[in-house]
């Protein structure tokens, strides 16, 4: 059965059950979704969760049926007709647009873009790119995927700075991913689409009403790495009211801990985890719940013990004091502007939360960091501070104690329950990260790029385009 965009709702159910599995749950949600031959071109990954794809294998299917679908509406391409690669000379096509050369300029010296270069030189590439596809036949701002993969291999083969190095990407990704749907240049061309008028559009995205379903996490996994931390089996008979790890869970929480009960402390963490884990996915735990329960999270060994449930939960992950303190110095050649700050592992991280965009959000420019830290003078009652923080603060973050030019000591604050962690930024900052995944807490809107770069550089995970284009610049930095 060949694809069309005609399809009717039935058909298309016809059409996904000869290509791949589709479950009653699922065919209920087309249906229900009015999902027609149109509207399937448009799905994204959120709409596939919605309609009851659950897996990321199962999404990373769909989107690649969705991809060859597209290539199939867009009908045989002419491509192949035209002796002159479509992007031939990139380089020089560039420079006859205005703000070309300052920003190839910029390129060339410093070996990254900054943000408002990034748009300008995306403005100009998704120009040529629209300019080819009409030439080829193709409707304005609808090229076919073949096309945009063409101009994003093009741009970091013609500009090598532009290239992600990071293993398991294929280096052109953040300008256009074909399996996702993402990157720089359809950003672009969805913001033309959306200033086209009605009758122009190719694709009229029906009005859908909401779905109780929603994934629990503010972020998306790589189809090989397992990441979340709730995909291994674990034995529910765990949760039983006579299981003998009971008496262990009692004994963690009434005793306090000491340099002498130091280890036994770590091994009965270690024998709960199992436990512990599963009461946290499948009770309504609040996270007041989770640290009452296991109250030395808070006060064991600066937060030691967050760092050890992280691990026992992603044991892949790569060791962030092995990965994070080799890129600090090139992060903080990316803005010479920055707040003064003798540390430098807490200057970075102020650094990029400043030149990784919010997303979505509105409000003042430059606000982003102080959701991070939030800084106090010495001789702060940091216990009351916890307990009458602004409402505005989003939590976790972390309270420094001294000036922004030199910290003193951080506490990590969780639902008004404080945890002294130390008086290093950066191991301080990796028992916030590490706290949201362990609790299940979603990240702060206006944050979540600026985590993703954490998630690409720990966990492997798909970096959104202005975490890649960062990558990519911090190692010709």
């Amino acid at each position: 059965m060949e694809f069309s965009q005609n399809f009717s709702v039935n058909e298309v159910v016809s059409f996904l059950k000869e290509k791949i599995l589709v479950t009653s749950e699922i065919e209920h949600m087309i249906q229900k979704e009015q999902i027609n031959g149109q509207t399937l071109l448009d799905l994204n990954d959120s709409d596939l969760r919605t309609l009851g794809f659950s897996t990321i294998r199962a999404v990373k299917e769909m989107q690649r049926l969705i991809m060859q679908c597209k290539n199939e509406a867009n009908g045989p391409s002419v491509m192949l007709c035209l002796e002159e690669p479509p992007f031939a000379n990139l380089h020089g096509k560039i420079l006859q647009f205005s703000g070309g050369c300052d920003v190839i300029g910029h390129l060339n010296e410093n070996g990254y873009l900054r943000r408002r270069d990034q748009k300008i030189f995306t403005n100009i590439c998704v120009e040529i790119l629209v300019s080819e596809a009409v030439k080829r036949g193709y409707k304005k701002n609808y090229p076919p995927s073949a096309l945009k993969v063409d101009l994003a291999k093009s741009i970091v083969e013609e500009f090598p700075k532009l290239k992600l190095k990071l293993e398991g990407t294929t280096g052109y990704g953040h300008y256009y991913d074909p399996l996702r749907g993402s990157g720089f240049i359809e950003n672009k061309l969805k913001t033309l689409r959306k200033q086209m008028a009605i009758e122009d559009k190719m694709y009229k995205k029906q009005k859908r009403s909401h779905s109780t379903y929603a994934s629990s996490s503010s972020f998306e996994s790589s189809e090989d790495a397992d990441t979340s931390g709730s995909t291994v089996e674990l034995d529910a008979s765990l949760l039983e009211d006579d299981s003998p790890i009971l008496k262990k869970i009692k004994w963690l929480k009434e005793t306090t801990p000491n340099k002498d009960n130091k280890a036994e402390i770590y091994n009965i963490m270690k024998e709960s985890h199992d436990y512990r884990r599963l009461e946290i996915q499948l009770k309504p735990m609040t996270l007041t719940d989770i640290l009452e329960k296991y109250p030395r999270f808070c006060d064991a060994y600066e937060g030691g013990l967050i760092d050890c449930e992280f691990e026992m939960n992603y044991p892949e992950c790569k060791k962030f004091m092995e990965i994070f303190p080799p890129l600090i110095q090139k992060i903080l050649k990316m803005d010479q502007d920055c707040v003064q700050c003798d540390d430098d592992g807490l200057k970075s991280l102020l650094v990029l939360s400043k030149i990784l965009p919010p997303l979505n959000t509105k409000g003042r420019k430059g606000q982003e960091q102080w959701a991070l830290f939030k800084f106090q003078g010495a001789g702060c009652n940091v216990g009351y501070y916890a307990e009458t923080r602004p409402p505005s603060l989003r939590q976790p973050f972390l309270l420094v104690i001294g000036p922004k030019s030199h910290p003193e000591e951080f506490f990590l604050i969780l639902d008004k329950k404080v945890v002294p962690v130390g008086n290093s930024s950066l191991l301080a900052f990796y028992r916030l990260f590490a706290s949201f995944w362990i609790f299940g807490i979603e990240y702060y809107e206006k944050l979540a790029t600026f985590f993703n770069f954490f998630e690409a550089i720990l966990f492997g995970m798909d970096p959104k385009p202005s975490v890649a284009s960062l990558l990519a610049a911090l190692d010709f930095v």
